[in-house]
């Protein structure tokens, strides 16, 4: 194993890795950035030079990991952290073996996700429409495009005016050309009523920029310390659960991941395919969309038990 002069760097010459050569985002940077802190933190707490790092310590590691109840959803995460950055300091020539190889990853209980039904999604976007504000009209866009498309929220708020040069006022859906992860292109459906609101919108949107101020993104805000930035996720993920309030709908069921999971859901009900649900989605791997059918099936399954005639036997026995 060799020496670097500076231990405390290995972790930034990780992430700088992560930028040039693997075009990570801010996002990706984020959450690897808190994975590998938790493990130096322990590696600190007790005395052991990252350089000493065996598979054994990993082991402890994600034993106390699991002691604080994480999920093991968050454990694999941090493990697939791991294993790329030990993987990067074997290439380094800082280790010759990547003592996370052997490490299993925590099976994770198959979860379904639930979908928001059509009326409590028609009554979110209705309650936005209601708001002329210029804050409302935004909002209001913003709802329709994300459950229009189906993209994800941190591709929303993110998304820059170039994005819009192919919209057409002739035509009653149009198409949006989405940066996803790793930078990868794709493009979603807008349908009329979101290209009628992104329109209506257009024509306000210099009102949240300063005179004279300029902005690529579609969305911008204005920082505290007065810079141009686009409207976080946090802040809409907020305005959500606002609308909600005033929809007389529980908060706790609404997120922008909600409206994601239910335009993939309400997509496949309708009979839309598989491969083009994963490919307005994002996803790289068709089991990541292939976990929506099951929503479909058993709402298959309860319209068909209903409509049974043969449904009411047992009950009348």
């Amino acid at each position: 194993m060799t020496n670097k002069k500076y231990t405390s760097n290995y972790i930034e010459y990780f992430f700088e890795m992560l930028v040039a050569e693997r075009g990570a985002t801010e996002n990706t940077i984020s959450s690897y950035r808190k994975d590998i802190k938790d493990l130096y933190d322990y590696l600190t707490l007790n005395n052991i030079k990252l350089e000493k790092v065996t598979s054994s310590i990993i082991k402890d590691f994600i034993i106390e990991l699991s002691h604080r109840k994480l999920g093991a959803k968050t454990i694999g995460r941090k493990i697939s952290t791991f294993r790329q950055f030990f993987s990067f300091l074997v290439s380094d020539g800082v280790f010759k073996e990547n003592p996370t190889l052997n490490i299993i990853m925590p099976k994770r209980p198959e979860s379904i996700p639930k979908a928001l039904s059509q009326d409590i999604l028609d009554k979110l976007i209705k309650t936005a429409n209601n708001n002329i504000t210029k804050e409302g009209l935004r909002d209001y866009t913003m709802l329709e495009i994300l459950y229009s498309t189906g993209m994800r929220i941190s591709e929303l708020v993110s998304l820059k005016m170039k994005a819009l040069e192919s919209l057409s006022d002739e035509s009653e859906i149009n198409l949006l050309i989405v940066e996803g992860k790793g930078k990868k292109e794709r493009a979603v459906i807008l349908n009329q009523m979101a290209c009628k609101a992104l329109k209506n919108y257009l024509d306000i949107r210099s009102k949240f920029l300063s005179v004279g101020a300029k902005s690529n993104w579609v969305f911008p805000s204005v920082s505290k310390n007065k810079k141009i930035v686009h409207i976080s996720r946090q802040r809409f993920g907020q305005i959500l659960k606002e609308i909600a309030i005033k929809s007389n709908i529980d908060p706790l069921i609404i997120s922008p991941h909600k409206i994601r999971h239910s335009f993939a859901t309400h997509m496949l009900d309708n009979g839309a395919n598989l491969r083009i649900v994963q490919e307005l989605l994002g996803h790289s791997d068709i089991s990541s969309t292939q976990i929506y059918t099951k929503v479909s099936d058993s709402k298959a399954k309860k319209l068909l038990l209903g409509k049974h005639p043969l449904s009411n036997i047992s009950s009348k026995n």
